[in-house]
């Protein structure tokens, strides 16, 4: 099972791990069944590469020791575990499928570079946020760390623009920010994140 990275973060004995797929369809469910997990779901995908992604999630909660079939979701889409008090959030983007659990709910989220998002930033971003932003590197950071806050709140009915809101900082190739989710109360979270030359990944524990 090809790891890209694995992190252990101290606080809240959060974990997180990503896999690179390289692996064929059919070696994604050879995996699958040495593993024993049930991959009927993926019949509800049409795309090769989102079954992929479906499987690799699966695998990636195993691997970090929980039992997949505790695995649910709640109306809004949050995963849960039904046996365990621990947080868990997934993203998948292209070949790259991350996982993160924790004591505590927690977000997570992995872009690959898109020029596309350009078309769409002043949809999420404040007036404020924008005049922040001077790379699409940047602006990738922005847009996966509302991603990863929003998974976090896990309630729906977030106005990105508005009710997420990223402090203003300097980007390297990695380390941490500030955000905050403005809904029921103010709620001010650390964000880490790290950047390669093909994907932005942010993450957060409550």
């Amino acid at each position: 099972m090809p790891l890209s990275l694995t992190r252990n973060i101290n606080k809240h004995n959060a974990v997180l791990v990503l896999w690179t797929i390289a692996e064929s369809l059919s070696e994604m469910y050879a995996l699958a069944k040495a593993s024993a997990i049930d991959i009927s779901e993926t019949d509800k995908f049409k795309l090769d590469s989102r079954k992929k992604q479906f499987i690799a999630s699966r695998l990636l909660v195993n691997k970090l020791g929980f039992d997949v079939t505790k695995l649910k979701y709640t109306s809004n889409g949050k995963p849960y575990f039904s046996d365990s008090k621990s947080g868990i959030s997934f993203s998948h983007s292209g070949n790259y499928v991350a996982c993160i659990v924790a004591d505590v709910e927690v977000g997570v989220d992995i872009q690959v570079f898109n020029p596309k998002l350009e078309n769409i930033r002043t949809r999420f971003l404040s007036k404020e946020e924008n005049s922040e932003i001077n790379s699409l590197e940047k602006l990738h950071a922005y847009w996966c760390a509302k991603e990863a806050l929003f998974k976090l709140y896990a309630k729906g009915n977030v106005e990105f623009k508005t009710e997420l809101l990223i402090q203003s900082f300097d980007l390297s190739n990695n380390g941490s920010f500030y955000g905050k989710i403005m809904k029921e109360k103010e709620v001010n979270l650390e964000l880490f994140y790290e950047k390669t030359q093909d994907y932005m990944l942010v993450y957060c524990a409550e």
